[in-house]
This record gives C-alpha cells, sequence and structure tokens, in this order.
C-alpha cells in the first residue's frame, strides 16, 4: 500500500474514488447527451419560436387554399371568397 501521511489515505484508494467520480462524470454527461438527442428528434421545428410561426402561416395558408378551392369545386357559379364573406 501506498500511505500517504499528509492526507491520511493511501494511493490506491485515491485512485479509485477518482475513478469512480470520473465514471459517474461520464455516465452523467451520457445521460445529457441522450436526452438532448431525444429533445431535438422528438421536437425537430419546436425549438425555436420562428420555425413554428413559420409552420402556422404556412399551414394556414395551405387552409384556406384548400378550403377556397373546395368551395369552388361545390359551387363554381359563386367564387369562394364571396362565399367565405
Amino acid at each position: 500500500m501506498n500511505f500517504n501521511p499528509k492526507l491520511g489515505i493511501d494511493q490506491e484508494q485515491i485512485s479509485s474514488q477518482l475513478s469512480v467520480s470520473a465514471s459517474i462524470r461520464f455516465q452523467l454527461s451520457q445521460r445529457q447527451i441522450n436526452y438532448t438527442q431525444e429533445r431535438s428528434i422528438s421536437t425537430p421545428l419546436a425549438n425555436s419560436y420562428a420555425s413554428r410561426a413559420s409552420l402556422n402561416s404556412r399551414f394556414k395558408r395551405s387552409l384556406k387554399y384548400l378550403s377556397e378551392r373546395n368551395l369552388k369545386l361545390l359551387n363554381p357559379k359563386k367564387s369562394a371568397s364571396a362565399l367565405l364573406k
């Protein structure tokens, strides 16, 4: 045993404690990486407000277009914008 009289513990105990703490730090960093990967996979576009707003406006435009197109198909004599008013 390599006993260190200044610290009151041996070097093997110090090295084993250091390896345990390094292992714990590695596991925590892996959990953090896994968590951020899961978040980025589950919500790829919801991370920023701008992308959500862009998706929302694109969805509204496409919904308006589809509703106008369907109204024109159902009633071709009247325009869709007149029916929406």
